[in-house]
C-alpha cells in the first residue's frame, strides 16, 4: 500500500498501541492515515477483535489521540530549526506554535467533535488541558519533540479543547 511505519510500540492502556507513520505533504497523508485506519479495523475483525481509535475507551485508562507532527520548509531548509535558540526553535516555528495557540479553542471544535474526545482531556492523563506549549512534555498542546540536539524541528499538535490561549515567549 505504500504507507510507511516509523515505529511502534505499546502505550499505557490495555492493548493500546502507539503507530507512527512516516511523514509525507498533508494530501498524502490524509490518505494514508484513513487507509491505514481501515486497513487495521479490517484486519482486525478477520482475526476476531475489534480495533478502536476512540479517544477514551477506557475510564481508568489513558486514553489515545492522534498526535499531528508539522514542519515548514523554504525551499529546502527548515524554517523552524535555529541553532542559536536552546530548543533549535526559529522565531517562524515559535510564531507558528503561537497561532496555534490563538485558534486552538477553534481547532479543537473540529479536532475534538465528540463528547469521548473531552473525556481524556483530564489532569495527570498526558493529555492537553490547556492551551500551552512546551518540549518534552506530554501534557502540552503544542510539544516540540525533542529526539536528539542535531535533529530539525517540528511541532506536534496535541490536540486538545483548551482553557485560555497563550503565546510563547
Amino acid at each position: 500500500m505504500g504507507i510507511s511505519v516509523e515505529f511502534s510500540h505499546h502505550e499505557g492502556a490495555p492493548g493500546q498501541q502507539e503507530i507512527d507513520l512516516r511523514f509525507a505533504d498533508a494530501l498524502s497523508m490524509a490518505d494514508n492515515v484513513m487507509t491505514f485506519r481501515y486497513v487495521i479495523k479490517e484486519v482486525a475483525l478477520e482475526e476476531g477483535v475489534r480495533a478502536t481509535f476512540m479517544p477514551k475507551p477506557f475510564g481508568q485508562h489513558p486514553g489515545s489521540a492522534m498526535h499531528t507532527h508539522m514542519s515548514l520548509f523554504e525551499g529546502d531548509v527548515n524554517a523552524f530549526h535555529s541553532p542559536d535558540d536552546p530548543l533549535q526553535l526559529s522565531d517562524v516555528g515559535k510564531s507558528f506554535i503561537a497561532g496555534i495557540l490563538e485558534h486552538a479553542s477553534e481547532i479543537s471544535a473540529v479536532t475534538n467533535q465528540w463528547v469521548n474526545s473531552y473525556k481524556r482531556l483530564v489532569q495527570g492523563g498526558e493529555a492537553p488541558t490547556a492551551a500551552s506549549w512546551g518540549a518534552a512534555n506530554r501534557s502540552a498542546l503544542v510539544r516540540v519533540p525533542m529526539y536528539t540536539r542535531t535533529k530539525p524541528r517540528r511541532g506536534a499538535s496535541r490536540c486538545a479543547a483548551p482553557t485560555r490561549p497563550v503565546t510563547p515567549t
